[in-house]
């Protein structure tokens, strides 16, 4: 995604490592081998283990002050806040009532309102880790009104 707009990577408050089997409240800080001190690290670093092949599926934190397009595979985005993260990660909620909530959606075509809003693995666990990190997400909110991003 890098490639698609000029993100600026965030240094998180830790590496998390996670199962893909796992609740998100089994994740655990770690270190990442990381290559160089210019490199920087993933949020969470999810361990899947699909029949026959394995890997991982790291997240990262990035900011930009452009604005967001879903790339061509993509229906839409959902620009999130801290509380809707957990929200939506405790699952239940349509498109519909994210909207009517004042959450904001950047689609390319229309989507059923009444569409189930299925949180994957990775958006419970980032959920989960706004509650540990409070004063991380408050400095980065702070940081992009300041620079008049939100």
């Amino acid at each position: 995604m890098q490639e698609e707009a000029s993100l600026i990577p965030l240094r998180p408050p830790a590496t998390y490592w996670l199962r893909a089997t796992d609740p998100p409240a089994h994740m655990q800080a770690g270190p990442w081998p990381m290559t160089g001190q210019e490199d920087v690290a993933p949020l969470l670093v999810v361990a899947t283990d699909h029949l026959a092949t394995a890997g991982l599926s790291l997240m990262y934190l990035a900011r930009t002050a452009q604005h967001p397009i879903p790339s061509a595979e993509t229906q839409g985005l959902l620009l999130v806040r801290p509380d809707d993260v957990t929200w939506i990660g405790e699952g239940g909620v349509t498109l519909e009532t994210y909207l009517a909530m004042g959450g904001q959606a950047l689609l390319r075509a229309p989507l059923p309102p009444g569409l189930l809003l299925e949180p994957f693995l990775q958006l419970r666990a980032l959920a989960e880790l706004v509650h540990r990190h409070l004063d991380f997400v408050a400095d980065q909110l702070a940081r992009a009104r300041e620079e008049g991003l939100v």
